[in-house]
């Protein structure tokens, strides 16, 4: 009787972690987890079961890819969590905690090695953070704080280099303020034109997007999207 080997031509591959994009038909061992997995073909995009957390919880954020994703912070039995977990594209794992407990931060990472966490509070609006803290893959670290305490803000980017987009701050509700961080400092850039809070961000220090959201004190919900990007400048003799 033929084998795997065989019939495809190689071996099954034998490694400690998924592949990050395995192609249709694959077939690999994974020893970290000892169970031997297929890529299935699909002609659909498709939602599927994936690993729970170890611990439920709202308002958190999150940063990374479907197979390498961090999960930090938010809210559980009105109390905030400081709890911090990885996704290996099969399971949760607790790894380091954060050193502030809080949800609705805002999050940016490109993986589950690093990411940066910054804003966010308690869902009274009587408190907001300033504290900015970043992930390396082991633990958190504080660096430098955002010039203005605010929440439910909108960013993108990656742990050295992210923006802040819009923000809510208790003592003047809506803000257009920008903030944009270089891996040392958060400096504050050129305002939106509409100050909300509950948008969405995308793209990166040099080209963000921010869609939707709200506005005080009327609470409209918006459907404007702002782009953020560097102004060129061409030299001519």
């Amino acid at each position: 009787m033929a084998d795997y080997k065989d019939i495809v031509g190689s071996k099954v591959t034998v490694v400690a972690t998924n592949p990050t994009n395995p192609s249709d038909g694959q077939v690999w061992y994974n020893t970290t987890d000892n169970v031997l997995r297929y890529r299935n073909p699909a002609s659909t995009a498709a939602w599927a079961a994936g690993g729970n957390l170890n611990s439920g919880r709202g308002a958190h954020s999150a940063a990374g890819t479907q197979t390498a994703s961090l999960a930090f912070g938010g809210l559980r039995s009105d109390t905030y969590q400081s709890t911090n977990e990885s996704y290996n594209g099969t399971s949760w794992t607790e790894v380091g905690d954060l050193n502030t407990a809080r949800g609705a931060g805002t999050a940016a990472g490109a993986d589950n090695t690093a990411a940066l966490l910054f804003a966010g509070g308690p869902p009274s609006f009587g408190a907001a953070h300033e504290a900015t803290e970043q992930w390396n893959g082991t633990s958190w670290t504080n660096v430098a704080d955002i010039n203005t305490a605010s929440r439910i803000t909108s960013g993108c980017g990656i742990s050295t280099e992210a923006l802040l987009m819009g923000r809510f701050t208790p003592s003047s509700p809506t803000y257009g303020n920008t903030e944009s961080w270089n891996n040392t400092t958060w400096t504050e850039v050129s305002d939106m034109s509409t100050g909300v809070y509950f948008a969405i961000g995308s793209g990166t220090t040099s080209a963000g997007l921010c869609v939707g959201g709200r506005t005080s004190p009327s609470n409209i919900n918006l459907a404007s999207s702002e782009e953020f990007g560097a102004v060129s400048t061409i030299a001519v003799d």
